[in-house]
Formats: structure tokens, C-alpha cells, sequence
């Protein structure tokens, strides 16, 4: 692996050469929160530096055909109509490479007190899990997530919602047996503290802390979302494993514009400078791309939007090729006021005092600038549900549970808004 590090530093480079400057009225940039003095050279240099080094996930050609395909049509492309998916794979990909190899890793550099082999086998394995491919190895290819798709009636070729992809990958995560994370899925853009710590908290009295979390009752229509998001209660305060926390939002403005309310730009820009920020998903109508940064109220992204070959995963990969169409030269930028206002936020919180600190920060961005989230204690309707039955005294079951129906199948949805 030595050798090919070297040929992409190489190689990453030459393309350097030819990157236009990040001209902007904002003398700084910032990634994920990490704020770069990009007037100058040397700080625009290491925004660059940052900026490649996280994985890019765009469209591919040439994979085997997903299942169920048309029989005369099979699928094998998702040019067109998987933007979106190669969107929340990229904001799973940061939570993967964030755990793996920390903040601060740098694909065109050695990382002082470490090996570069094992630090290359750890971005192979991450990249290998989002190989095109029918295999026990790509735990989050298109062929799996189509697969669970498939379970809230949506078919191979179907457009994503922000919060349709978000329910999917929660489902993928939160069943593997051997990746310590458990994703949360904001309801109704509201964050339910008791419900995240129940679901992230140790539970000695758990034998399986991994389950299937393909839920019966998720539906886009009303939120219903939180099955698979629920685990036993824990007395106890050591979390079992990190939190990718995502927040799926409509923030529409007055009138007929899907585009954001200007109102909440601020708020946004905050946000996606915290430190536990992966990021958001969304974009334009049928144009989903993946939020990472800014310079003053231009977001930064990556574009999923360019056609590339399936890799082979067999034992060469990647190759030099291959490692370099998972990771973008430059960035693009759209203004704010540009994105739709349907989109899903997403952080990644390791224990339970960064989960504080961030709910302390969110308090505090409310307190200065409009939001469009909340955070609160407990979900009020489980104490109304209490009230009511203990008022009425009935029986029936009727909790509003929904049938494993559908996630955001409104014909005149652009973007399966909430």
C-alpha cells in the first residue's frame, strides 16, 4: 500500500496545480467545523488537503443488475435516479471514516505516530463497504439499500427523500453485528433525549445489543419512525456504542418556494460548524447532493452527479484508478438560499458528554438565531397516550401505528417532503 500512497500524493498533486482558487468574500473556510484562513496560500492548501481526504460516492455503471430489475430494462446504473443514495452513503461513509481514522486524517500525508499501512487498510475496508456489489463485504452497496427499500415500497430506479434514505441506512446500521454505532432518526424534526440514550446506553441486562431494526409501522406520511430507534432502558450512563444522530427537516419558506426560509440560514450555518457535524444531505429537487462546509453562507459539497465505472473488489482493490474516484480534487459550492428546504442533518457523538455539549450548543444557537429543530426531554405524546387511556378506560389497540406501507410515495413530492 506504501507505493500506491505514494503515487496518489503524486497524483492528487498535479491536480492541485490546476484547482482555481477558493474565492469567496469570507476570508475563511471551514470543514466540519475545522475553520481554514483560505486568503493566503498555505491555509487554502490545507483545505484542499482536508477536503479530498473524505470519501466521495457518485453514480456508477456497470454493476451487476439490481433485484428486482424490468426484465427487458436490468438495471445497472443508477444514473439519474440514485443521488440521493449516493448521498447518505457519503454522510455514512464521514461517520465510518471519522471512527476509524479520526478527524484529522489526511489521505496525501503520513499521519505523525502512526503507520501508513494500517492507517491505508482501514480507508480499503471503509471504501470496500460501498463497493456496487452483491457481496457479504459491501455492507452499504446500492444492492443492500435497495434491498430494504424495497420493504417501505420503494423499487430500484425510485427517487429518495431525505428522510427515506435516512430510514434505510438506520435499518442497515443499527442490524449489522459488528459496526458499534446505533443511528437515530429524528421524528418530525424533534430529537427525543430519553429515546437517544435509551437507544446508546449500556443495558447489562441485554444479551443482543444489535437487532433488525426494519420497522412495520415507518411511514413518511406520519413520522411514525421511532420502532427501531427504541431500546429496553438503562439505568446506567456508559454508552455501548457512538450515536450517528440524523435529522431529517422541511423548512420551507412562505408562499409556493420549496427553497429554505432565509430566516433559518443562520441557524444552518451554525449547525454544520459543530464539531460532531457530518454534514447534511438534500440540494435542489431531483438534484441531492452532500453538504460538508462553508464560506460564509456558500456551502461546500460533493457532487454525486458524475458517472464513473464499478470498481472490482477483489484482491488489488483499490487501485490507483479506483482510489481517486472516492475522493473529489475540489469542492463546489451552492448559496444557501439556493438549497431545498427538505433535507437531513447528521452528527456523529461517541459518548455522553459530547451529546450534552451538543445539546447545549443547539440551545444555545435557538437562543440567537431562529431554528428549525428541537430537542426535548421526553416524547410528550407517550405521557398523552398514558392520559388518554387512563381517561377513557378503553381497551382497543388503537396506538396509530401504520402498515409497513410506504416512505414518502406522494406523486406530487418533489422531494417526498415531510
Amino acid at each position: 500500500m506504501s507505493s500506491l500512497v505514494t503515487d496518489t500524493i503524486k497524483k492528487i498533486s498535479k491536480m492541485n496545480n490546476k484547482n482555481k482558487k477558493l474565492k469567496d468574500e469570507s476570508s475563511t473556510s471551514s470543514l466540519y467545523g475545522k475553520e481554514y484562513d483560505t486568503s493566503n496560500e498555505k491555509g487554502e492548501r490545507e483545505f484542499l488537503a482536508d477536503f479530498r481526504s473524505h470519501i466521495w460516492i457518485t453514480y456508477r455503471r456497470s454493476f451487476r443488475a439490481l433485484v428486482p430489475s424490468p426484465p427487458t430494462f436490468p438495471l445497472t446504473s443508477d444514473a439519474g435516479w440514485g443521488c440521493m443514495i449516493r448521498s447518505g452513503q457519503m454522510m455514512l461513509a464521514e461517520v465510518l471514516l471519522r471512527r476509524k481514522l479520526g478527524r484529522d486524517w489526511r489521505l496525501d500525508e503520513p499521519v505523525s505516530g502512526s503507520q501508513n499501512r494500517s492507517y491505508s487498510i482501514a480507508h480499503k475496508e471503509i471504501l470496500l463497504q460501498f463497493v456496487d456489489a452483491p457481496n457479504i463485504k459491501c455492507d452499504f452497496s446500492i444492492h443492500r439499500i435497495v434491498q430494504v427499500g424495497l420493504q417501505y415500497g420503494k423499487r430500484p430506479g425510485d427517487w429518495y427523500g431525505p428522510e427515506a434514505i435516512s430510514i434505510v441506512l438506520r435499518d442497515l446500521v443499527n442490524s449489522h453485528p459488528n459496526i458499534n454505532v446505533e443511528v437515530y432518526v429524528a421524528s418530525s424534526g424533534v430529537v427525543v433525549k430519553k429515546d437517544v440514550l435509551d437507544l446508546v446506553v449500556n443495558d447489562n441486562n441485554s444479551n443482543n445489543k444489535k437487532k433488525s431494526s426494519t420497522s412495520n409501522n415507518d411511514n413518511m406520511n406520519n413520522n411514525n419512525n421511532n420502532s427501531s430507534n427504541e431500546k429496553k432502558p438503562s439505568s446506567g450512563h456508559d454508552w455501548s456504542s457512538d450515536l450517528f444522530l440524523i435529522i431529517p427537516c422541511s423548512i420551507l419558506g412562505r408562499g409556493s418556494s420549496l427553497k429554505i426560509n432565509e430566516k433559518f440560514i443562520n441557524a444552518l450555518c451554525k449547525i454544520i460548524d459543530l464539531p460532531q457535524s457530518v454534514g447534511f444531505i438534500g440540494g435542489k429537487p431531483r438534484h441531492s447532493v452532500y453538504f460538508n462546509g462553508r464560506s460564509g453562507t456558500d456551502i461546500f459539497y460533493m457532487d454525486p452527479h458524475r458517472v464513473q465505472s464499478t470498481v472490482d473488489y477483489g484482491p488489488r482493490f483499490p487501485t490507483l484508478e479506483e482510489l481517486l474516484s472516492y475522493h473529489s480534487p475540489t469542492p463546489r459550492r451552492m448559496n444557501a438560499k439556493e438549497i431545498d428546504a427538505s433535507l437531513a442533518l447528521g452528527f456523529l457523538i461517541h459518548n455522553e458528554d459530547e451529546f450534552n455539549q451538543f445539546c447545549n450548543e443547539i440551545d444555545t444557537i435557538g437562543k440567537t438565531t431562529p431554528m428549525f429543530f428541537g430537542l426535548v426531554d421526553v416524547n410528550p405524546m407517550d405521557t398523552l397516550s398514558v392520559d388518554l387511556l387512563s381517561s377513557t378506560g378503553s381497551n382497543n389497540d388503537n396506538s396509530g401505528k401504520s402498515s409497513p406501507s410506504s416512505i414518502g410515495d406522494g406523486e406530487d413530492d418533489e422531494w417526498d417532503l415531510l
